[in-house]
């Protein structure tokens, strides 16, 4: 939920015009981090858009280490959270009014198809690193990145909660076997989203990042 100052500010924040819409579309890769680690600051070697920074993280030997994922099978889906809410038509608030006191956090899920049992145990061992914090960043259909934003040209990937890779589905002929994947998003998540254009990468990133 929004922090307000107090006493308020006074007049109404203006809310920005915009030129364009801004939509994440499909998204279909992953690529996941130790949270907070191996930010893009703009600085040398730290430049989001260009593959031998990227290469630098996805060959580390440290918790700077960048895992792609391999491409989702299909039904992606980021669901906000609803409102945390207190009475309403009864006694317990003035008036019988609802009180919204913040937002749960956002849930995202995905299916990954026919994958080998290799690739099923290694993204549950991503499961180990849920309590001390894992962070992702978001490749769209287009190539587009999308990364929180610290500051000008300096990125960070975004800190999901309650990560869980379950076992794999079947249901027998004509179908395939599926995992799905499913975290959690902070309340707030997408107030810093920056999307990271493709036309402004030196390589394809649905293509050319690969784990080594």
């Amino acid at each position: 939920m929004a922090d307000c100052n107090c006493p308020l500010d006074g007049e109404l924040e203006s809310i920005p015009s915009a030129d364009c819409p801004f939509n994440i579309k499909q998204i279909q890769k992953l690529a996941f981090v130790v949270f907070n680690n191996g930010n893009f600051d703009g600085t040398a070697g730290n430049d989001i858009t260009l593959k031998a920074d990227w290469d630098t993280r996805l060959t580390a030997g440290d918790l700077t280490k960048q895992v792609i994922t391999p491409f989702v099978g299909g039904d992606i889906t980021i669901t906000a959270g609803e409102p945390i809410t207190n009475g309403g038509g009864d006694n317990s608030t003035l008036g019988g009014i609802t009180e919204v006191n913040g937002f749960n956090p956002s849930s995202f899920t995905a299916r990954w198809d026919s994958l080998t049992p290799a690739q099923e145990a290694a993204f549950k061992k991503l499961n180990c690193y849920d309590k001390i914090g894992l962070g992702v960043i978001f490749i769209n259909q287009d190539g587009d990145l999308f990364v929180e934003e610290l500051a000008a040209n300096s990125y960070r990937n975004m800190k999901i909660e309650t990560y869980a890779f379950g076992d794999k589905n079947n249901q027998g002929f004509g179908t395939k076997d599926f995992n799905t994947m499913t975290f959690q998003l902070q309340e707030g998540w997408s107030e810093n989203l920056a999307r990271i254009d493709a036309s402004s990468l030196d390589f394809d990133a649905l293509t050319d990042l690969v784990n080594p």
